[in-house]
């Protein structure tokens, strides 16, 4: 789930390198000596906390993403209700 954060707050994949150019290398390397590596959730639980990424960064993107799909659906039935009306308005 440390991953998904990351990803979500940064719109990078959770990678190493991009961990390093965020982090820098010597912080990346100080989790390495302590023998945390980026395959371990631990791992990303450290970066996060370096960066200030919040616990639910994931599910924010989530909830924000699904508000847009329902924006962009209630926008084209409205609009489609609009269309509707007009062409029935024009036939009488």
């Amino acid at each position: 789930m440390d991953k998904n954060n990351f990803e979500a707050f940064t719109n990078l994949p959770a990678l190493k390198k991009n961990a390093i150019q965020l982090c820098g290398q010597e912080f990346i390397d100080s989790l390495t000596q302590k023998g945390l590596y980026a395959k371990d959730s631990e791992f990303w639980e450290e970066v996060n906390k370096k960066l200030n990424i919040c616990d639910d960064a994931y599910e924010i993107k989530q909830a924000r993403e699904q508000a847009q799909r329902e924006q962009l659906f209630l926008e084209k039935k409205a609009k489609e209700q609009a269309e509707t009306q007009r062409l029935l308005t024009n036939k009488k």
